[in-house]
């Protein structure tokens, strides 16, 4: 499953990243970590740290199993998919781009599409998934605030049908 990710990386990114479709790894610079989501306010600590390089592979294939579900809720299963596959930040560029071209690719084969250059100008969206990234580990708090995640998320989220009709009105 995680070499779907990595070929869609280097497909993507191999005349622009010089390590595209490359896993961040511990004989990297900084060991391969990797900080991401701005700065704490009033802190120079960076919000969410990634995986640890020798953990990501187990976390990829952890977030695309919220794709093989057995669901009928395709939107839940994709926002969890993109919630923990960003959180993990396999690579060090072009992580939440990948992970909505995965839900783009996940969501179309379930005749549905996403608005996401309106999605991602709405703030709150943001901060739900910072939320949820801030309670990965919590349980009952993570599935508060990704019922938040998901509201915000579903605004933006159309049925294909819905737009061929707008089409042909």
């Amino acid at each position: 499953m995680g070499l779907l990710i990595r070929f869609s990386h280097e497909f993507l990114y191999k005349n622009i990243l010089k390590n595209a479709g490359r896993f961040r790894d511990a004989k990297d610079k900084n060991l391969g970590k990797v900080y991401f989501g701005g700065e704490k306010q009033r802190s120079l600590q960076y919000k969410f740290e990634g995986a640890p390089p020798n953990e990501i592979i187990a976390k990829v294939v952890e977030s695309l199993a919220c794709l093989f579900e057995e669901s009928e809720q395709p939107i839940e299963c994709a926002l969890h998919f993109y919630q923990k596959f960003v959180l993990c930040h396999p690579y060090y560029d072009a992580n939440g781009r990948i992970a909505r071209f995965i839900v783009n690719v996940y969501l179309n084969y379930q005749d549905m599409v996403v608005d996401w250059e309106h999605l991602l100008d709405n703030k709150l969206f943001i901060k739900h998934l910072n939320n949820c990234h801030r309670r990965a580990g919590q349980p009952k708090e993570f599935g508060e605030y990704f019922r938040f995640l998901v509201k915000a998320f579903r605004k933006h989220v159309r049925e294909k049908k819905d737009l061929e009709n707008c089409a042909t009105d």
